[in-house]
């Protein structure tokens, strides 16, 4: 498997020599575009590449020339037999799938990224049923086991009411988990252990000393807009056709 993040300004040059590093391939400076797509498919089939990621590949931006030549080369490159992995935040909305043509119009022409891409939809973990908050025990465990503390033991993030006390503290989304886990692994780095429980190990106490970031902290609270209720009735408010008089308006009786 191959993992890259998608630059904020795309182009084919540039996305080729972020695979390449991924591999730990570098191309002379002055390489023609030519040569870093050929290279970066052959070394994509050298290794045996079955999936190839591109993280926040909602980057690209359709509108622009350089980002819908990357996207082309995107596709060229299911072509070596490496499944094409793209993860962002609201895929359908991006553009992405109708190469940023708004016209619905044109829009059954371009079928080229629909036809060949299936869209899954990611929701955060919740406990609303046992089946997904097993979904949730088994993330959780995962992560465990993946952890790089010398003193984890099984059940650290799994036992007791730790999954649900995780579930509240991140809603159930996984880049507030990612977070608080990190952050609290950073500050028992190092730590000597004075028995079970101690050391490199991963307590209550300590993951409650993480602050997790805005939309996390402030669940449940109500948004700007439910905070200044005159200002919504004035937003709300039907438009005065005072102006208009008696007369029909857009041509209606």
């Amino acid at each position: 498997m191959a993992w890259v993040n998608v630059p904020p300004k795309v182009s084919i040059r540039g996305l080729c020599r972020d695979i390449l590093a991924f591999y730990g391939d570098v191309m002379p400076r002055m390489a023609p575009e030519a040569d870093l797509t050929a290279r970066v498919r052959q070394i994509i089939v050298e290794c045996g590449t079955r999936l190839l990621v591109l993280d926040d590949i909602t980057r690209l931006k359709m509108h622009r020339e350089a980002d819908q030549n990357a996207a082309d080369f995107i596709r060229a490159l299911m072509e070596t037999g490496a499944t094409v992995l793209g993860i962002g935040v609201n895929v359908e909305q991006s553009g992405l799938l109708y190469e940023g043509q708004a016209s619905t119009k044109n829009r059954r022409l371009l079928t080229q990224t629909r036809r060949r891409f299936t869209v899954h939809t990611l929701g955060a973990f919740t406990d609303e049923s046992s089946e997904a908050f097993a979904g949730w025990l088994s993330h959780l465990r995962a992560t465990e086991e993946d952890l790089p503390l010398l003193d984890k033991a099984p059940g650290m993030l799994t036992d007791g009411d730790t999954p649900a006390y995780l579930l509240r503290r991140t809603g159930g989304v996984v880049g507030s988990l990612t977070r608080l886990i990190s952050e609290a692994s950073i500050r028992v780095l190092g730590q000597p252990p004075t028995g079970p429980g101690t050391g490199e190990y991963l307590t209550r106490e300590v993951l409650d000393s993480v602050t997790l970031d805005h939309a996390a902290e402030n669940q449940g609270l109500p948004q700007a807009t439910d905070l200044n209720p005159r200002a919504t009735a004035r937003r709300t408010r039907s438009r005065n056709g005072a102006f208009n008089g008696g007369r029909a308006r857009d041509g209606a009786a």
